[in-house]
């Protein structure tokens, strides 16, 4: 073999030795870039800590679809529970739970505009407060509901203003809230409510005993 063949030869095979090195070196490259990395110590951390609540989230998300078949009356009456009016709220602020009573409730804006003989009386302030003003009368025996006015009437609200569209939100939450307590029919009926000097119109007293839960 000439000179010039070997050299040729050596060249060839330095040339295929490098490509198979330079082939070698990147598929090692591709396969590590490829590998998803390790979590830290930290990261592993912060999974076992959130862990417990991502599947407290997912079970109440889950929940939450599964109480979309729940009948709208039932979603408004547990809406209802949890706001500040709520019927526990109001025996709380009272110091006793209101009885449902056959009589009507009249509305006022002044307590000597009540007749004497009407009773329970609440006021309810502008704030959605409500105050006991005259005691719950007392039943005339074991499983009596309390007596009524002489005029029917079976308890009597003082409220902050002499027009119903003017109460504000949270003071006609309360209303409701005591409407919720007095009055066990549903739908209820306008009958079930008198005024003294509380100016309304049928629309209003319509659109606010709709509210009741």
């Amino acid at each position: 073999m000439s000179p010039l063949s070997r050299s040729l030869a050596w060249r060839l095979a330095i040339a295929l030795a490098f490509s198979v090195t330079a082939i070698g070196v990147l598929t090692v490259v591709v396969e590590h870039l490829d590998t998803p990395p390790k979590p830290t110590k930290r990261a592993r951390s912060t999974v076992a800590k959130n862990g417990g609540t991502e599947i407290a989230a997912t079970t109440s998300l889950g929940a939450n679809f599964k109480d979309r078949g729940a009948s709208s009356s039932v979603r408004a009456t547990m809406l209802f529970q949890v706001s500040p009016s709520a019927p526990a709220t109001i025996a709380r602020a009272l110091g006793f739970r209101l009885q449902a009573t056959p009589g009507t409730i009249i509305l006022t804006h002044r307590e000597s505009a009540l007749a004497p003989d009407i009773a329970p009386v609440v006021e309810i302030l502008a704030s959605g407060e409500v105050v006991l003003r005259r005691p719950m009368p007392i039943a005339t025996g074991p499983g009596q509901v309390a007596p009524l006015s002489g005029q029917g009437h079976g308890a009597g609200v003082i409220l902050p203003v002499v027009n119903l569209d003017l109460l504000s939100p949270a003071a006609r939450a309360a209303l409701i809230g005591l409407l919720q307590l007095w009055l066990a029919e549903r739908p209820v009926l306008p009958a079930r409510l008198a005024s003294n000097d509380v100016r309304f119109v049928p629309q209003t007293l319509l659109r606010l005993l709709s509210w009741v839960p």
